[in-house]
């Protein structure tokens, strides 16, 4: 779909009060996508907030009601969107997911926008549909559904002329990240999970950090799952049927560091040579100067857990090294530097595992978010490896039957 810009739209970044928005349609039917978020800048609500799109068929405006559009957000709405079996919809203040059919229904999915209450819009041509969260109210040439609380239930319901059925559910925007879909079994299902999903054939494979997100809802749900060699009663959760086997047990590894070398001075860096300077990646000679710590793994580590090492540092640039050879670097953004074991396994176990830190300047020239700096203190720059950990990954595997 071709692209196209509102006539009133922001001539420079430093316009933080003009809305930036744009449409992406063939005529007919798009996506109203929105973006009030800028890097650096404090990007502040934009109020009473409506959208006038001049299709071929007439101007259309949405919503209903001016709305808030929050700091920091960002989305897309449809309109004229294709509901299947000869249904559509008019907009709606919620972001389309996907959605999957079976011989009883198809089932659309959306994502609510934090700050922005979930509304439908239906043309008002004798189309039957049932609020089963919120309510409906008719107005001129259309029906709108409102007042809707996200859940993994379905929200709205809508009967085509042949009687086949179109449900909607609207999930909220943190449940909506936990969305997955694939084939399984030979036909498309959505899967609602905070761990991470992997098909295998008969078998889905939930692997987590978090012992508790070892649970999962799927929709439509197979007649039967088996987990550890029994089958596994579900629960009802909303459209959802949810799999829930017994968390495994709790993993705890012991592990240590030392400091081997002090950081020296911090390096000057300098910005490269090219159109737009930046700061210049440390050299090999200035790893002399970096403070220094040998980690200690535990004897045994369970490399089936597939381990995870976790480096709580702060610095400039962090390099890991196992029998002097580089596994790893790290540019230092406020994050963790998380290195999997498993991949260097056996000889991690056993080996000399460094971490090298080059101390940051707290003046240095280098972009980092406010919640990412280190605390410097009285000190001009850091060199610091502050914790090590060992999280393992959990996994249950379930298989259809």
């Amino acid at each position: 779909m071709p692209a196209a810009m509102p006539d009133q739209h922001p001539l420079k970044k430093e316009d933080v009060d003009t809305l930036r928005w744009s449409v992406r349609s063939d005529g007919k039917s798009g996506f109203v996508f929105v973006n009030n978020y800028q890097r650096l800048q404090d990007m502040p609500p934009k109020k009473d907030a409506q959208f006038l799109l001049n299709l071929p068929s007439g101007p259309l405006l949405f919503p209903q009601n001016p709305v808030a559009i929050p700091s920091d957000a960002s989305f897309l709405w449809p309109f004229h969107l294709d509901l299947g079996h000869g249904l559509s919809l008019n907009w709606a203040t919620a972001q389309p997911l996907t959605a999957v059919d079976d011989s009883q229904a198809r089932t659309i999915f959306f994502a609510a926008i934090n700050g922005v209450p979930p509304q439908f819009s239906f043309p008002e041509n004798g189309l039957e549909v049932v609020a089963l969260a919120g309510k409906m109210t008719r107005q001129t040439n259309q029906m709108i559904a409102d007042g809707i609380k996200p859940g993994p239930g379905v929200a709205l319901q809508l009967r085509a002329a042949d009687g086949r059925l179109v449900q909607i559910v609207v999930l909220d925007a943190e449940l909506s990240l936990s969305l997955w879909k694939e084939t399984w079994q030979g036909r498309d299902r959505v899967f609602l999970t905070r761990a991470g999903v992997v098909l295998d054939g008969p078998v889905l494979r939930l692997t987590s950090t978090n012992r508790s997100d070892l649970t999962v809802g799927i929709y439509p749900a197979p007649s039967a799952v088996e987990w550890a060699g029994q089958m596994l009663a579900s629960q009802a959760d909303g459209i959802f049927q949810r799999f829930a086997p017994a968390a495994p047990r709790a993993a705890d590894f012991a592990v240590s560091f030392q400091n081997l070398q002090r950081a020296g001075p911090p390096r000057d860096i300098l910005p490269g040579k090219i159109d737009q300077p930046v700061a210049t990646a440390p050299l090999d000679a200035d790893f002399g100067k970096a403070a220094v710590w040998r980690i200690q793994l535990p004897a045994g580590l369970d490399q089936d857990a597939d381990p995870i090492l976790r480096l709580h540092y702060a610095g400039d640039v962090a390099r890991v090294t196992l029998n002097g050879k580089l596994l790893t670097d790290d540019f230092y953004n406020g994050s963790v530097l998380e290195i999997g074991l498993r991949r260097y396994a056996p000889e991690i176990l056993h080996g000399d595992l460094r971490v090298a830190i080059l101390p940051l300047r707290k003046d240095a020239p280098i972009y980092m978010a406010r919640e990412a700096r280190p605390d410097f203190g009285q000190t001009g720059s850091v060199a610091d490896l502050q914790r090590v950990e060992i999280t393992p990954r959990y996994q249950a595997q379930l298989t259809a039957r």
